[in-house]
Parts: C-alpha cells; structure tokens; sequence
C-alpha cells in the first residue's frame, strides 16, 4: 500500500468547514456546475461536515443549499444569524464566537478548516482573530480561484485596533488570567512606581496592572503616543520584578539603522562584516536574567523580527556571522505607537510576532485622555527645573500664575507628556520674572500645524479662514503618513484611512504637496 502524501493526510485529518455564505458563494449558485469559495473547498475535502453562517434571506439560501448538496458529498448546516451591518465587529465576532464555540465541541481544532474569503473582510478579519486567540490551532484558508476570471481573490483581512484591544475579548483574557492569579498573591512592597507622577484614575489603573504584570515572566506590549511615558512604565515593572537585581536594558529599534539592527540586538563576531574587527556582545547577552525594553518595536525590519521571534520561542540567539547558538533568558518589554494589528494586515509586522509580544498588553492613554494628570506634572517638572536652577547664577525660583496652569490643563498636548516637560523647560529659561504665565507657555508652544483641541479656536484674528486651518492640519497629517511610511503611497493611503494612492495623490496636488 502506497504511504500518503504529507498533503493527503492533511486532507484526511479534516472533518469540518467553517464559513459565511457569502456574495461569491451565492452568484456561483447560479454557475453550471455549482462554484465559489465554499463549493470548490468542499470539493477538494469530500466527506466532511460543514457549518455555514449565514444573514442572506432565507430564499436566497434555500437555493444555495439545493445547488450545494446537488454537487458535493457533504452534510452542510445553516446558521442563521440577524446583522444590521455585516460589516459590524462586535456582532460579527459574537456569531462568528457562539459557532466556533459549538463546533469545538464536536470536533478537535486541529480537525477543523475555516475558510476567510466568503463574507465581507470584517468576517474575514474576526476568523483570524479567532484563529490566533481563543480558537488557535484552527486551519484557515483564505485564497480562492475565481473560475469566471481565472484570478485569486483573497480576503483583505483589515482589523482595527480599537476591535483587538478593547472589543475582542479573548486578546485581553490572556491577560486577565495572569492577573487574576496576581489580584491573589502577595506582592512585595516597592517604591518602584512611585516615579510616576499621577491624579487621574486612569493612570493609576495602569499602575496597578504594571504592579501585577511585573510578578510574571511574560512578555509585555506597552501601546501609546509618543510620549505617553511607555519606558518610563516599562522601568517600573523591572524594578518590581524578580528580575530587578539583574541587568536592564533599552534601545529604540527605530534610531538604530537597518543594517545594524541584528548586531545591536544579538552581537556579531570578528569578520562578520566590513567593521566587525572584534566580537561584540549584543543587547540580549547583556540583559541575560533581567529586562530588554525594545521601543517602537513597530519599526523592526522583517529578518530582525524572524530572529526576536526565535529569542521568545526557544530563548535563543545567534551572533550575526556566528553558527553557534547561544541560550538567554531576557524578560522582553516592548513598546509602539503604531497600529500592529494593521502592520500586521499589510505583512510589516509578523502575526506570530505579535501575539507573542502581546501575552500582556498595557495601553497607556494621551494625556488629553488623563487630564488630571497635567496639574501635578507640571509642579513636578516646574519643581526639577527651580532644582537644578539653584546652580545657575542669576536665576531665581518660578511659580506658576492661576492662569497658567488652567492653559496648561485645557491645551490638549498633541506631544503628550514630553511636550509638557519640553514646552516648560523652554518658558523657565526665556522668562526671566518669577512667574510663569498662561501666555510664556503657550509662546514657547513648537506649532506642529495640528490644532490643540481644547485649545480657544479662534483668537479673534482678523484674517481668520477655516480653510486653510483645515489644510494646515491635512497637510500636517500626510507629511507624517509620507515620513512614517518611508514615502511609499500605498502605506501611507492605508494608514491615513483612504482608499487609494490615487486619492493621496488626489490630495496632495490639491494642497500643492510634492507628487
């Protein structure tokens, strides 16, 4: 008897489909024979169960069901489910949940394929979700050949970040497993978050979690604008963990250049490359048995994430021209203000990556979202400045006038706490009375040409025009996107929400921008 082909086992291993009837999935209805995504699959895998999700009318899927059981050998079942708007994450994740949940049931994962490109790309975008979370180990296919074209159609897969952080629940479960075992332990006491200055309740939230999250070895994603005070945060938690008498590391993996990335991070020997005159030990070998803090990790090059992926795998690494493997044992802490999960949809950033660095997820909100932050940060800033200016001749003591810190606590601080601690080091050094006023603040303001939310819209400015306030701002956010995105238009479209790079382009001409 011939032995099976790795394929054909894959295929035997395979009891049941999961999908949406979608649009494709009706029009080939229609097709003689029967086609579409479901059909075609079902063709390829006889003999296996199907459960199908469905919101077409109850007509419209009577007839797709007739063609489908006039073609393939398979015992198909219909879910019925009602969708206002099919493009709705939360009710699209719940039907998608409830049929997963019962399907698990009756079948082991790896014995279950589940199919992304029938239905709209929420669809497609909660089955991958599904599949990396709660459901992982799931099969997914997510390519189909249109017969009547001969083209591919693939699932755009597009999740937004507010559906994988807040709405999804199985990404935050992970954590809320480790920290119910934390809100039972006995932590020791630390002073290690007491550098972080706070009055809002959000902030000491965030606190609290950290203090929790510092107990375990796993990794953390910290989320937040520049400037949110994410390493600041990440210090804390190696200093409440049992880790904090071994080494701490930091390093921004967006200043350090492409091609030396790998040599930072993992070490290189003699010879490597063109410079390499000595062997030299990267971030991780220094850290071993502590902390590494790797900011804007959003920003690592594909090969490097490869070799962070096999750190967190395996705990090991590999000297850049080195074939010996060497075993670490680093708590990684990283941190972005960019959206991963889109990073992850447009293949920057690695899925497998992702959902290992987000075992625990700590999301650190702007500080227009803390506003009862601002008052104390400013005493504490205004205090280390009067500090350090008790060494300088001349210069005396600063207070803050009433309406100082009233501006202060209603400008929404677009650069969040850095831009505050900036903005007053400015004031006290070009201000030479004792008194900080609501307008030295505001003159040592950096315009960034996106207007402050809370701050007045209008200072009574004769020549005043909404319009070009609007395309100050416009101009302002696609010079960004072109900056982030290394130029390419594509990304840039993508992650300021259009639809093209024709409508970039589009834009950009109209505001004169260069094309």
């Amino acid at each position: 008897m011939k032995e099976k082909t790795a394929l054909n086992a894959e295929a035997d291993s395979l009891r049941c489909l999961v999908a949406w009837i979608g649009r494709q999935d009706l029009d080939g209805a229609s097709q003689k024979p029967c086609t579409g995504p479901v059909v075609d699959f079902l063709r390829g895998h006889p003999d296996i169960r199907c459960f199908l999700l469905s919101d077409w009318p109850k007509e419209q899927v009577a007839s797709y069901l007739s063609c489908v059981e006039r073609t393939v050998n398979s015992v198909i079942e219909i879910r019925r489910v009602k969708l206002a708007d099919p493009t709705d994450y939360l009710a699209v994740y719940k039907s998608a949940d409830s049929l997963m949940s019962e399907v698990t049931e009756r079948f082991p994962l790896d014995e279950i394929a589940v199919h992304t490109s029938p239905g709209t790309s929420t669809m497609a975008a909660v089955w991958v979700l599904l599949s990396k979370t709660k459901f992982e180990g799931v099969r997914l296919f997510k390519s189909w050949i249109d017969k009547t074209s001969g083209t591919s159609r693939e699932a755009e897969v597009d999740i937004p970040f507010k559906l994988s952080l807040e709405v999804l629940p199985e990404l935050a479960a992970r954590r809320a497993q480790l920290l119910e075992v934390g809100d039972r332990a006995s932590f020791p006491i630390t002073n290690a978050f007491d550098a972080i200055v706070h009055r809002s309740a959000a902030t000491a939230g965030i606190i609290r979690d950290a203090r929790k999250m510092a107990m375990f070895p796993n990794p953390v994603l910290i989320l937040g604008e520049s400037g949110t005070g994410k390493e600041l945060i990440a210090r804390a938690i190696h200093a409440a963990s049992p880790r904090s008498s071994r080494p701490w590391g930091a390093m921004n993996c967006a200043a350090i250049p492409r091609e030396l990335l790998d040599s930072e991070l993992f070490g290189h020997i003699r010879g490597a490359y063109t410079g390499a005159v000595t062997d030299r030990q990267g971030r991780f070998e220094a850290c071993n048995g502590g902390t590494l803090f790797l900011d804007e990790v959003g920003d690592m090059p594909p090969e490097t994430q490869v070799r962070l992926l096999r750190v967190l795998q395996e705990g090991e690494i590999q000297r850049v021209g080195d074939p010996k493997v060497k075993k670490v044992d680093v708590r990684v802490v990283a941190a972005t203000n960019r959206d991963l999960i889109s990073e992850v949809n447009s293949g920057g950033f690695r899925d497998d990556l992702f959902y290992r660095l987000a075992v625990l997820i700590l999301r650190i909100p702007p500080l227009r979202e803390r506003r009862d932050d601002i008052a104390p940060l400013a005493d504490h800033f205004l205090a280390e400045l009067n500090e350090r200016a008790r060494s300088i001749p001349g210069v005396g003591r600063k207070v803050f006038s009433s309406n100082a810190k009233r501006f202060a606590q209603a400008y929404s601080w677009p650069g969040n706490v850095r831009e505050l601690q900036n903005t007053l080091a400015r004031a006290f050094a070009m201000v030479s009375g004792d008194t900080l006023t609501a307008e030295d603040l505001e003159a040592q303001i950096i315009p960034t040409g996106v207007a402050s939310i809370s701050q007045p819209l209008l200072k009574r400015e004769k020549n005043f025009s909404l319009d070009a306030q609007l395309g100050a701002i416009e101009r302002n956010l696609i010079e960004q996107a072109l900056r982030e995105t290394g130029g390419i238009k594509e990304r840039a479209a993508k992650l300021l929400g259009l639809g093209s790079r024709q409508a970039l382009s589009h834009r950009m001409r109209r505001l004169r921008l260069g094309t």
